[in-house]
């Protein structure tokens, strides 16, 4: 088993224990990105910030989701809501300055 599948089996287990940790969720949206289950990660990372609506790694974790998935303005929407949650996110505003290049 590799870290990233090891990563993902400890933070479902975080989730059950603590199922209103945004980090957590986060978490484990963040592993399952970089396994490549973008839709996966994109469903995690939703909740992250269901629970927590200005948690913005989240927000941007949720871009990254849908550039993965080639969906450009709906991670462009994800980075705008993470720069609205904190302005001061330099990630979220590289990620979206990224994709505005691109235009």
């Amino acid at each position: 088993m590799g870290n990233v599948d090891k990563a993902i089996e400890y933070w479902h287990k975080v989730t059950q224990i603590s199922p209103k940790s945004a980090k957590a969720w986060y978490n484990l949206g963040r592993a399952y990105i970089e396994r490549g289950d973008y839709q996966k990660g994109l469903a995690y990372c939703r909740r992250a910030v269901e629970i927590a609506p200005r948690f913005s790694m989240g927000g941007n974790s949720i871009g990254v989701a849908y550039v993965k998935l080639g969906k450009q303005a709906e991670a462009l929407e994800a980075f705008n809501k993470a720069l609205e949650a904190d302005p001061a996110n330099k990630i979220a505003k590289k990620n979206k300055d990224k994709i505005l290049a691109k235009l």
